[in-house]
């Protein structure tokens, strides 16, 4: 008989659970964190990154001065003139007789208004100034004489007080076709009766510069900023 009940109690219990039909209830969960929004990066400075929308600031140093702005025309140096000649007589004489003159030329400053003289600023082409014999032009002949192939030093320079717009006051041409330059662009110079003399005619100092290359003589005329 007691087994009976306590079946009996066993069923009701089980079909009282199986009424109920409960569900599983799962606990929610937050959605998954949105990604950070992340502002593009650039590089900046020794692999340190900084936002790319930052404005890097000016360097104040890299800002023109007024110091450093550019000088009225009138206040920098100016080359007016540059001419070459082509040394087609490379003798040693010669060429000794051209450098020593145009270390004498070279650098020489002439004042607004001021002329320059060829002999006066190379002086007489002696043996004790350390001048060779080389070919010279007299009673139009091809002779060698003290100095000689000066002439064409002299030459280079006309050519370029004629290209600066200098005023040229005395200027000779050779006896004898020279090669080194086209006809009646010559200047021919003896220290006592020929002489190259032009004057600057502006209102500024003109600087004189000479060289002389393995290929060529070469002068040239730099106007410099106002006194």
């Amino acid at each position: 008989m007691k087994r009976r009940i306590g079946l009996a109690v066993c069923c009701l219990l089980l079909a009282a659970g199986c009424s109920r039909n409960p569900q599983v209830q799962e606990e929610p969960q937050s959605p998954p964190d949105a990604p950070e929004s992340k502002t593009p990066m650039e590089e900046s400075g020794a692999g340190r990154l900084t936002p790319a929308t930052e404005q890097a600031e000016p360097d104040s140093a890299s800002l023109p001065t007024p110091e450093e702005e550019l000088a009225p025309p009138e206040e920098q140096e100016q080359e007016i003139a540059s001419v070459s000649t082509p040394l087609l007589d490379k003798h040693k004489g010669r060429l000794t007789n051209i450098r020593l003159a145009a270390e004498q030329i070279n650098g020489a400053v002439i004042p607004p208004g001021g002329s320059f003289s060829f002999n006066q600023t190379v002086g007489e082409r002696t043996a004790e100034k350390g001048y060779q014999q080389a070919v010279i032009f007299k009673d139009k002949e091809e002779l060698m004489g003290l100095g000689g192939g000066v002439c064409q030093l002299s030459s280079t320079l006309y050519l370029a007080a004629q290209q600066g717009g200098l005023e040229v006051t005395e200027r000779h041409a050779h006896q004898l076709p020279v090669h080194y330059v086209e006809q009646d662009q010559d200047a021919a110079i003896e220290f006592g009766s020929l002489d190259l003399v032009f004057v600057n005619n502006t209102d500024r100092p003109m600087r004189v510069g000479a060289w002389l290359t393995e290929e060529a003589v070469i002068a040239s005329l730099t106007a410099l900023p106002k006194e």
